[in-house]
């Protein structure tokens, strides 16, 4: 049995800590903040908690509703299937079907073309990886066209990103259009977002809770300070890793 640290207490370094636990080991969770979850954790203000990112569920994220089953909120999760619109010269355009996007006046007819075949074209990359090079608004431009890129695609952008969009390579629009078409593919035919009642608030209180009882050791408040190569029994060896006011434990 190894003595692992896991720095970050996270939605992946609470799962990488329940794999672990469930091989035998020994593990030690370190989280900076008072409560895991890292950026999935919740706002609490007064009387009110919600989550403090957008975190939708789709019927396509198998990992996830995995994990919810294993921690036993699976069933609890409340799907309802999703309408789409569009913001512009000052009132909502509803784009929920094929009828509503053929209506869409925004963009002319040649840019709804070209815009409904960019979404396609994305949604059937595999490899994905030679995106990573090309900034997001080129990609656009070249399959969508200037006018698309100007009127639909740059408002998403900088509502989602902000002006980091400018150094968005075009792997986050693959991404994200990927993810969406995941249920479509799978047989659905529609758009379904899920959340578990209590958001990730009462998901993360349940994971730690599981962890816990695995043997988990959970520490919060508990911000790392250095990481450095560590003595086990006398010889070199493991790692030390320094959190909080200066503590100090040695693992494998």
């Amino acid at each position: 049995m190894a003595r692992w640290g896991i720095v970050g207490g996270g939605m992946l370094g609470m799962t990488l800590a329940d794999r672990l636990c469930k091989r035998g080991h020994d593990v030690t969770l370190l989280e900076a903040a008072g409560q895991p979850g890292g950026l999935a954790a919740a706002w609490t203000i007064g009387d009110v908690t919600w989550d403090r990112h957008y975190h939708v569920m789709l019927p396509s994220d198998s990992r996830l509703l995995e994990l919810l089953g294993d921690i036993g909120l699976r069933d609890d999760v409340a799907w309802s299937e999703t309408k789409t619109g569009f913001y512009a010269d000052g009132r909502l355009h509803s784009m929920s079907n094929a009828i509503e996007f053929l209506r869409f006046s925004i963009i002319g007819p040649v840019a709804k073309l070209r815009l409904a075949l960019t979404i396609l074209y994305a949604s059937r990359i595999r490899r994905w990886q030679p995106l990573e090079h090309i900034p997001v608004t080129d990609w656009l431009t070249r399959w969508s066209g200037a006018e698309t890129v100007r009127k639909i695609w740059l408002p998403l952008l900088r509502a989602k990103l902000g002006e980091a969009y400018r150094r968005t390579s075009a792997s986050f629009i693959w991404a994200t259009i990927a993810r969406m078409y995941a249920a479509r593919r799978s047989g659905l035919k529609k758009e379904m977002f899920g959340y578990v009642p209590g958001g990730y608030d009462r998901i993360l209180a349940r994971f730690a809770e599981k962890l816990e009882r695995e043997g988990v050791n959970l520490v919060c408040d508990a911000p790392v300070r250095r990481v450095s190569a560590g003595r086990t029994g006398g010889k070199s060896g493991g790692i030390d890793i320094v959190y909080g006011d200066d503590r100090v434990q040695a693992f494998d």
